[in-house]
């Protein structure tokens, strides 16, 4: 129908209405004149203003384009059913994701972003490679599409292409009639958006922010980027897409796998990392072949690369080995050093790797032109901006970290020559980045962050002795820090492997043995630890000599295991005399050949003032106590983990020499400063948390010996377990304080929820700092 049609329809019906008014008039329904008249305007105007409408919105429609052929829904829903409203809607969005699993948290806080109130919100959705921003973005698209008139999806992976986009986004609309030069389609979609409300732009894949500025639109509307690059806070709001949480991992593995169990795809998930694309790709794998998840477990562990090429889902482009080897082969054209660098971070642990570990690099050890950029903490940040940049590596203050499958993708996609030059490069690197002494709490985040890189290189396994003397100083890191059961597993698997690979009497399988006697005492298992201690002494004589300063560490050790073995028997045991006498003998060579305030001196000092106290002669043992914890407090400082672990031997002493108020005293300062320097859950706080606890008993106070016994009981429920020894001796010493208190009911809940608790005495324990570092023994 012609626009001249159209208002010739509007008039005559205008017409009928002006006569029906009439006719009513003439046949008598009391309307005069003057009335009829006015009714004959109202009808006029009631039919007219819809016909006007319609007739501008038929002129709309009849001078826009023909649909384009892009995939753009007109007067439709996104899932294609005709819009009720009618409103011409431009829509191009990648078919939604059937599998769409979880991501409620961050859908929410994408939506919250974006409705700001700001004139144009721009989110950048960054993450690794096949973290799934884009599915993300593709599911916001769909889940608040009634919010939206308009929704274009371009693809920004080449920018140059990006103007195209944007012309057949104003083609669909309208904007652009003819088909003028790009650069000026462009312009005037940009001007039409700045004047339209509620639209949806979403720029994919965007590889730098530069490429995408220029083509950014401003106006009453929202644009989504998703983007490998973490490099947007100066254009856009950074929303950090991560990696699944296991529920969501397990939930879309069962959703597309059913024939998983909960476990199943639990064990398949934590082998994937969590990472999305991983996870789509393993359930397509599993549920097309049939296979177990053991069997795909062991295929993944053997042939990461060769797995992660197959089960490609449709709603990703390429394979997660497709990804990782196309942001390689970018990488190695574009920096050289960053591929490089990457190659080293490939054998070393899912973790942040420190800077520290490239820039400290030794003359000659790294390759160039790496050497070179390591040695510029500018330049390596670059190169490290580049693994983030192609979505190969989270980078962060710390340095680059590598999801666990990239990092096994690249390393099984490094050619044998490569990957065995790289492991005696990072062998000398660990060993030049080595933190400070292991027994210094401000020498501890370092280790943290350094230590599972040690392990990744599998110090067991290597040949530098170097790094074999850090890997046993880490595990004398683990257990200062209160992690007894890692640093126990850790020490018996070296000692294990040298022993077997360099022999029972090499320096590396003796240092692990003495670490290990200490790891074994910890835990409480006195006659293995007393074991291996008397057969590297006696080792270490034939080999080193009687004065050598290992030598002389393990006679401290084997004095303070025969001391707590004479502890632990019925009845007073003649262990105590052999202790003493061999602890003694030790001291006087290590004061003689080192001095008085050497650590292992003062470490062997410590052990013989228990040992005298054991023996009934406080006064000599007092007198030693008194010394060591003056000398500890000036040359490690009063807050050292050996200096208060002193304090509380002497207080504990002090109490058994008939004391109790002094002996609180220092029970309360040292507990104090244990919990700033270690935390409540460190083994030395909760054995001086019991001590502490037992002499407020003594003297009376046995409601607030109550409150702090329960409270660490709870503490070694929680750490050590219910069925541990130090556990059950505070469930005793719990029931001790409320059977004193009068709460018998109370106490024999206590006992039942304890059963084994009977064994052990309330407030007693072996020190923390019965054995020592060589590393810590060297002459002060």
């Amino acid at each position: 129908m012609t626009q001249a049609h159209r208002w010739t329809v509007a008039s005559l019906l205008s017409l009928l209405a002006v006569a029906l008014a009439w006719l009513a008039c003439q046949l008598g329904f009391g309307l005069d004149v003057e009335t009829s008249a006015t009714v004959a305007a109202l009808a006029a105007a009631l039919v007219a203003a819809p016909l006007a409408q319609w007739a501008k919105q038929a002129a709309v429609k009849h001078s826009s384009p023909a649909p384009s052929v892009e995939g753009v829904r007109r007067q439709r829903e996104p899932d294609g059913t005709p819009r009720a409203d009618g409103v011409t809607r431009a829509w191009n969005i990648p078919v939604r994701n059937a599998g769409f699993t979880g991501r409620d948290e961050l859908l929410t806080a994408l939506h919250a972003h974006l409705h700001t109130g700001r004139p144009v919100a721009v989110i950048a959705l960054h993450g690794l490679g096949g973290v799934g921003k884009t599915s993300l973005a593709v599911e916001y698209a769909h889940r608040f599409a009634d919010e939206y008139s308009l929704t274009w999806w371009i693809n920004a992976e080449q920018s140059v292409l990006i103007g195209d986009q944007l012309t057949a986004l104003g083609l669909s609309t309208g904007w652009v009639t003819t088909t003028p030069d790009t650069a000026t389609a462009a312009r005037q979609v940009l001007r039409h958006l700045r004047e339209t409300d509620n639209w949806l732009i979403v720029f994919d894949n965007v590889e730098a922010p530069e490429d995408v500025v220029p083509w950014l639109p401003q106006g009453p509307g929202h644009v989504i980027i998703t983007s490998r690059n973490p490099g947007w806070r100066q254009v856009a709001f950074l929303l950090d897409v991560d990696v699944f949480d296991r529920a969501e991992s397990v939930a879309l593995l069962r959703h597309l796998a059913p024939e998983l169990t909960g476990t199943a795809a639990d064990s398949v998930a934590d082998a994937v990392g969590d990472l999305p694309l991983a996870v789509a790709q393993a359930a397509g794998v599993i549920g097309e072949t049939a296979m177990t998840a053991d069997e795909y477990l062991r295929e993944l562990a053997q042939h990461v690369a060769q797995v992660m090429t197959e089960g490609k889902p449709p709603s990703y482009p390429t394979t997660l080995a497709g990804t990782v080897q196309i942001s390689l082969d970018r990488l190695a054209a574009t920096d050289q050093a960053a591929g490089q660098l990457l190659r080293l971070c490939a054998l070393l642990a899912p973790e942040p790797v420190p800077i520290e570990i490239f820039t400290g690099a030794p003359v000659g050890v790294l390759p160039e032109p790496l050497a070179s950029v390591a040695a510029s903490t500018m330049a390596i940040r670059r190169s490290i901006g580049l693994l983030g940049r192609y979505g190969l590596a989270k980078v962060g203050p710390v340095g680059p970290q590598l999801h666990r499958l990239t990092l096994a993708i690249v390393r099984d996609l490094t050619d044998h020559a490569t990957e065995v030059a790289a492991r005696r490069q990072l062998d000398a690197l660990l060993v030049a980045a080595t933190p400070g002494p292991s027994h210094e709490p401000t020498a501890w985040p370092y280790w943290a962050r350094f230590l599972p890189h040690l392990l990744a290189v599998d110090p067991g396994a290597s040949t530098n002795p170097a790094l074999r003397a850090v890997a046993t100083q880490a595990t004398w890191y683990l257990r200062g820090h209160g992690d007894l059961r890692a640093g126990h597993d850790v020490t018996e698997h070296l000692y294990q492997q040298w022993r077997s690979r360099l022999g029972p009497d090499d320096p590396a399988t003796l240092q692990a043995a003495h670490s290990l006697a200490d790891a074994r005492f910890r835990l409480g298992f006195v006659q293995a630890a007393h074991d291996i201690a008397d057969e590297t002494l006696r080792r270490r004589r034939r080999v080193l000599g009687d004065d050598h300063l290992d030598t002389l560490a393990s006679a401290c050790t084997l004095g303070l295991c025969l001391y707590q073995l004479g502890r632990s028997a019925p009845t007073a045991s003649p262990r105590f005399e052999p202790a003493r006498a061999l602890l003694e003998d030790t001291l006087s060579r290590l004061r003689s050949m080192y001095g008085e305030d050497s650590g292992l001196t003062l470490g062997t000092a410590h052990n013989l003032a228990l040992t005298l106290g054991a023996l009934g002669r406080h006064n000599e043992a007092l007198a030693l106590h008194t010394d060591t914890v003056a000398r500890r407090r000036r040359v490690l400082g009063e807050d050292h983990p050996h200096t208060l672990l002193s304090a509380g031997d002497f207080a504990e002493e002090l109490a058994a020499s008939g004391c109790p108020a002094e002996a609180l005293e220092l029970h309360r300062d040292t507990l104090a400063r244990q919990r700033r320097v270690l935390g409540d859950d460190h083994p030395d706080v909760m054995l001086s948390a019991v001590r502490t606890a037992a002499v407020l008993h003594h003297l009376g106070q046995s409601a607030e010996a109550l409150v702090l016994a329960r409270e660490t009981l709870e503490h070694r429920v929680r750490v050590l377990g219910p069925d541990h020894a130090d556990t059950r001796s505070s469930a005793l010493a719990v029931s001790t304080y409320l059977r004193a208190l009068g709460r018998t009911r109370q106490a024999r809940a206590n006992d039942s929820r304890f059963p084994a608790g009977g064994e052990g005495e309330p407030g007693t324990g072996p020190g923390g700092s019965a054995f020592h570092n060589p590393a810590e023994s060297t002459p002060a």
